[in-house]
């Protein structure tokens, strides 16, 4: 069995996490000073490297050879069997007041090989009500070789009892460009074939999470080439050439053709609820670029700036908005596409 790209390059060490350096350095300092905090939060969205700096940080406090410039070493005692005293807990199966009651049980016992032992509770605000309450007066006061880190996606679920306990971490997105370096050089370490509009593509349809951008990589791999045709097909997205065709159509209110655009992308078993993200994108770039407005990795610029001369009346907003309310009916409805097709 193959081990998927983003398990296969998921960070070991502090350089090859990919733009949260304001958590890192952050991190690498208390290790340096020895200013270790009992507990922390580390928030933001999915895919940016919240449970992957955990580990990192957890393995670093641990390694009997840890040095500034370098990092974990990955080869003493207590690296290679970080998995004894780092204790990774997930808490959307894990919620209840039992199962923090038997933590608490446990974290009595002291490290097998670091200095630490390490809990990592991943999607802390899945915890209930009990179990923030049973969980919070173990935060208070640990025991001196316990530390905490709490992961969550939605750290205003998180009680501020339990909130004003932590040092608090806000992972952001991963930044467009950051994601293209790491996707070129995994593609290039695999000796994968590419091209490089498809990277452009995955990098910002990711939406800063560069797990996600990884994950899309390897299935697209899996046809043999990272192209923006395999990635149509794997993904259910259509090519931005019929993006773009549909968007003239709506532009100059050619129903016919917006409907005939649309019954092609639907009959190559496109996944219609993904086309109105891709379209709002899309407009995105447009509207953007009307107005002069610096706009990194835009795809076929050119067709953009035909679009604008030949449309520059039309309310690129007005349609944003009305395509966005669409997109949050089509997630309840039970013939979607033809929800879409009244739009046009």
């Amino acid at each position: 069995m193959s081990t998927a790209l983003y398990r296969k390059y998921r960070p070991d060490n502090f350089e090859n996490i990919i733009g949260q350096s304001q958590v890192t350095d952050v991190l690498k300092n208390q290790i340096k000073e020895d200013k270790i905090s009992h507990a922390y939060v580390f928030s933001g969205t999915r895919g940016t490297g919240k449970t992957s700096t955990a580990k990192v940080f957890a393995k670093s406090l641990n390694c009997q050879n840890y040095t500034q410039e370098k990092g974990p070493c990955n080869h003493c005692d207590s690296c290679l069997n970080d998995y004894v005293d780092t204790i990774e807990i997930d808490a959307a199966s894990n919620n209840s007041v039992d199962n923090i009651r038997s933590l608490k049980d446990n974290i009595i016992y002291r490290p097998s090989y670091g200095k630490y032992k390490i809990y990592i509770i991943d999607e802390v605000h899945m915890l209930s009500i009990g179990a923030f309450n049973a969980l919070l007066k173990t935060l208070e006061e640990p025991p001196e070789h316990v530390i905490f880190i709490l992961a969550t996606t939605e750290i205003n679920k998180i009680p501020a009892t339990i909130l004003s306990r932590c040092q608090k971490f806000e992972f952001k997105k991963v930044s467009v460009e950051d994601i293209k370096s790491r996707l070129k050089f995994i593609v290039e370490n695999e000796n994968i074939s590419y091209d490089m509009d498809a990277i452009d593509y995955i990098a910002t349809m990711s939406d800063g999470g560069l797990r996600d951008a990884i994950s899309m990589l390897d299935q697209v791999a899996s046809l043999g080439r990272i192209s923006m045709d395999n990635l149509d097909f794997v993904t259910g997205m259509t090519s931005l050439t019929r993006i773009d065709l549909y968007l003239k159509s709506i532009f100059s209110k050619n129903t016919f053709d917006s409907l005939k655009i649309l019954a092609d992308m639907t009959s190559d078993n496109i996944d219609i609820k993904k086309l109105p993200s891709q379209i709002i994108s899309r407009l995105i770039d447009i509207m953007y670029i009307q107005n002069d407005m610096p706009r990194q990795n835009v795809i076929n610029q050119e067709k953009i700036q035909d679009m604008i001369h030949e449309y520059k009346d039309v309310d690129i907003s007005d349609i944003i908005v009305k395509i966005s309310d669409i997109e949050n009916e089509m997630k309840y409805a039970n013939t979607p596409d033809i929800l879409f097709e009244s739009f046009t």
